[in-house]
């Protein structure tokens, strides 16, 4: 059964958003959790944030994309080995011991991702009014990717390579659940989906692992009610 040692987080911040990076460590994620890495454009000492090189040490939504696909990377060759790898941003409230009950289903063994899936749609190069559906479904970032260990290293070894390209939207040329989406179908990483990653308020359930798009204040309402006693 798995501890809650052995589920390792990277997650997406950055400096125009330092109020929630205050919120995650300040809830789910302290700082005198290891396992939590949390990635900035800024070295900030009380929140021990990580700054990696490139575009990911830029600000900015378009470079922060980097922060996840460059994360992964880093917490396979840096991080604490962990059989489960939550990728998530610094707007998304984890629920870690739901979480860790989930994963108790799954065999990290197995090269596989879980999330909240879509279907994709991808812009036509040189013509942005167009879109084409993809052949692939794909993993919302926001509510929070679980990758077991061997879908983590296959990650950190292909992302940036002609077999995993980055992927774009309409507000970037580099989508990170979108690029890390389309390189796991590439490269045979099983894709599931669940309902239980919280990726809209509208979505929420009673027993989601996770919910995306909440405001710092709200994080810390959701870690009161989720410490008191059942």
């Amino acid at each position: 059964r798995l501890r809650l040692g052995d589920i390792a987080y990277v997650v997406m911040g950055g400096s125009e958003t330092r109020e929630r990076m205050v919120a995650v460590r300040g809830t789910w994620g302290p700082v005198d959790n290891p396992r939590v890495l949390l990635f900035s454009d800024a070295e900030d000492a009380e929140l021990r944030t990580i700054v990696l090189g490139g575009p990911a040490a830029l600000p900015g939504r378009e470079n922060a994309q980097h922060k996840t696909m460059m994360g992964i990377r880093f917490a396979v060759e840096h991080g604490p080995p962990a059989p489960w790898t939550l990728l998530c941003d610094d707007d998304t409230y984890v629920y870690t011991n739901r979480l860790r009950a989930f994963l108790n289903r799954f065999d990290p063994a197995h090269p596989v991702l879980l999330g909240f899936s879509f279907r994709s749609f991808q812009y036509v190069p040189g013509r942005e009014d167009q879109l084409v559906l993809s052949e692939y479904h794909y993993v919302s970032g926001g509510a929070g990717i679980a990758a077991s260990r061997p879908a983590m290293e296959i990650l950190a070894a292909n992302l940036y390579t002609p077999l995993c390209p980055c992927v774009a939207d309409q507000h970037a040329p580099c989508v990170n659940d979108l690029t890390i989406s389309s390189c796991a179908w590439a490269l045979g990483i099983m894709v599931v989906h669940s309902p239980m990653f919280g990726q809209h308020p509208k979505l929420y359930r009673p027993d989601s692992l996770t919910k995306h798009y909440l405001r710092p204040h709200e994080f810390y309402a959701e870690h009161a009610a989720a410490s008191r006693p059942a």
